[in-house]
């Protein structure tokens, strides 16, 4: 087995913090590859691996989200990050519009699509009779106020800190429904493309005459580059593959073990009339308690 080991200590200024963490971004990313075979080492100023062994490979794909609010860390998150989580009590007027086109400039600059970084954030309020402003006040307060969210800065997911059941409740039953069904029938009625994005290092391993894009409605193309793609392959194409595999666009897991796989490979040679084009992924809204 390798051995690894990792420098703890604390960095003394707020721009080491930054370099340490985008150290251990690599580090983690590294030990969650198992198909590089080679021990991971890594020769960080804060962290260091020295021949750690690489897996096992999460079970989903694992994002890591960045609550980051000064420049320099907003450009790592543009780098390195799958996600912005700041939190709306911490934001000053403008900061998420800022935030935002710092991490975008980042992305493109690393050679990223800024859409394959999601944009979360996290959220406080009361549920009130009367409006008190912004999260505070009923249902259809809270409505306007993520809908707004949503579609001027593209916040795609809506995280409730809150341990009050109710809150809870009223928030998953009546607050996200509405706000996804606006924001879909909005982002409809401008022509926004919606759909998953890409990764650059995906794109790039893809195979010419393979229309990867233009799946039927209702699947997801697994594909070279995508972290689930070896294990599907393995498990659905025993012999040979051809470029692609498709699974259902609602599944959120699947298992090599499986008794009943639910995908199916097959190589698509051009776009099915009618298959929307791909793009922003659709907002969602989530709760949880903290």
């Amino acid at each position: 087995m390798g051995r690894h080991r990792g420098h703890g200590r604390h960095p003394a200024h707020p721009g080491q913090s930054v370099d340490a963490l985008s150290e251990a971004i690599d580090a983690i990313r590294g030990l969650w590859d198992p198909r590089d075979r080679t021990p991971l080492r890594t020769g960080g100023t804060h962290h260091h691996v020295h021949g750690a062994k690489r897996g096992p490979a999460p079970a989903h794909q694992v994002g890591i989200w960045v609550g980051a609010y000064k420049p320099r860390m907003l450009r790592l998150v543009g780098r390195q990050a799958d996600g912005w989580l700041p939190s709306l009590g911490r934001l000053q007027p403008g900061d998420l519009a800022t935030g935002n086109a710092t991490i975008d400039a980042a992305a493109r600059d690393a050679g990223r699509d800024p859409r394959e970084i999601r944009r979360l954030l996290n959220i406080t309020g009361q549920f009130t009779a009367a409006s008190e402003g912004g999260l505070v006040g009923p249902v259809s307060q809270w409505v306007d106020e993520l809908v707004r969210l949503a579609l001027e800065h593209g916040t795609g997911t809506f995280v409730l800190a809150s341990d009050d059941p109710q809150a809870i409740r009223t928030f998953a039953e009546q607050v996200a429904p509405t706000v996804r069904d606006q924001v879909a029938a909005a982002r409809t009625s401008s022509g926004t493309s919606r759909g998953p994005v890409r990764p650059a290092a995906v794109l790039a391993r893809r195979t010419e005459g393979i229309d990867y894009d233009g799946v039927p409605a209702g699947l997801d193309a697994v594909e070279p580059g995508d972290r689930r793609y070896d294990d599907v392959r393995s498990t659905y194409m025993r012999r040979g593959h051809p470029g692609i595999v498709l699974l259902p666009a609602t599944s959120t897991a699947w298992s090599r073990r499986s008794s009943t796989p639910a995908a199916s490979a097959a190589r698509w040679p051009s776009a099915p009339p009618g298959t929307a084009s791909p793009g922003a992924p659709p907002t969602t809204a989530a709760s949880s308690s903290t």
